[in-house]
């Protein structure tokens, strides 16, 4: 089951959705974690990855202020699958909470695995810890089922998926979350070497730009 780009912009909205939460901190902070990372980290990383091609994914003005988001659709046309990746960047109070096992159901999904953590290798050598979980919603054309990957990252850190994100970046000044999302049929069950190549090297890419 393929995605239509109307159901990518719902996704990509629903990714938005959950940075708009409680934390610690209030919107009046938001001009100064504004200047401290580059808005545009995910626009400047290279189109391609190995056999997807990237394609923008519209973030409205008023979707894009706080925190940040920035979103892409990839592309594999040998394989007929498509990915959109989301990065939220700003105040870690509003990045850390409301992750999509709250937001999905909230927007009509229906939670089908409980979440767990599971690993990534991507750079050289290393491992990034991230959630999982898997969402289905009854819609005119069938069942649209995704699976959802998030995890965090400090400018100064790796990528990670800490048990109590809240309270691990409460002191941090700025904080990215990544968003990893694809619909899902019977022969995505078992076989992800094709996503998880995609997305170690989409997490090195990120990692690079947002440490410069």
């Amino acid at each position: 089951m393929k995605l239509t780009t109307p159901h990518f912009v719902v996704v990509a909205m629903v990714l938005v959705c959950s940075t708009v939460a409680h934390g610690f901190w209030t919107y009046r902070w938001s001009a100064l974690i504004g200047q401290a990372f580059d808005k545009e980290i995910l626009a400047t990383i290279d189109p391609r990855i190995g056999d997807w091609e990237g394609s923008e994914v519209t973030v409205t003005e008023e979707e894009g202020q706080i925190p940040y988001s920035m979103a892409r659709r990839f592309t594999n046309q040998h394989l007929g699958k498509t990915i959109v990746v989301s990065l939220i960047s700003g105040v870690p109070g509003k990045i850390a909470t409301h992750t999509p096992d709250v937001c999905y159901p909230g927007s009509g999904y229906k939670q089908k695995i409980d979440t767990k953590k599971i690993e990534i290798p991507y750079g050289e050598g290393k491992v990034a810890s991230c959630f999982l979980s898997e969402f289905e919603k009854k819609n005119a054309t069938g069942m649209e089922k995704l699976r959802v990957r998030w995890m965090w990252m400090r400018p100064s850190g790796d990528w990670e998926a800490p048990d109590y994100p809240r309270w691990t970046y409460a002191s941090t000044p700025t904080l990215h979350k990544l968003y990893i999302v694809y619909a899902i049929n019977e022969d995505d069950m078992t076989d992800e070497s094709n996503f998880h190549e995609f997305a170690g090297d989409l997490m090195e890419r990120l990692a690079f730009r947002i440490k410069q």
